[in-house]
């Protein structure tokens, strides 16, 4: 949804993050698999992010402005939430994240409602289309 602000080497990056968000709480479910397929697509990358492929630690210094921060922390939220549940692995993980990206409290919880939002827009629109 917002990887639009990002280069291509930051998109990378944030693949690996996106890939750990998702593997963290040790369940794949279809609906955040259904999101990544949605950034990969929008992304613009050239060839595919694969759930099965080894990640590598992200450099989260490649996320260089504010903007590009708000955005991937976003979007890591939206990864966690697109399943219905926040475990507790996804929220550690991405408490790590963005303890070294200068994010506000009242940014933080902005984004945290516009994550749930966005992921449950989501997860409507694959209802209404696999209806």
């Amino acid at each position: 949804m917002f990887l639009h602000i990002l280069n291509e080497d930051q998109r990378r990056h944030f693949f690996s993050l996106a890939i750990r968000m998702v593997l963290t709480d040790g369940e794949i479910k279809i609906e955040e698999i259904n999101y990544i397929n949605q950034l990969v697509s929008d992304s613009g990358i050239p060839g595919q992010v694969s759930l099965g492929q080894s990640v590598e630690t992200p450099d989260l210094t490649r996320f260089d402005s504010h903007d590009v921060r708000l955005a991937v922390a976003t979007e890591l939220m939206i990864i966690a939430h697109v399943d219905e549940r926040v475990h507790n692995l996804e929220t550690a993980l991405f408490k790590g994240v963005v303890s070294a990206f200068d994010i506000s409290d009242s940014e933080l919880v902005e984004l945290k409602n516009l994550a749930g939002d966005c992921a449950k827009a989501f997860r409507d629109g694959w209802t209404l289309i696999n209806a």
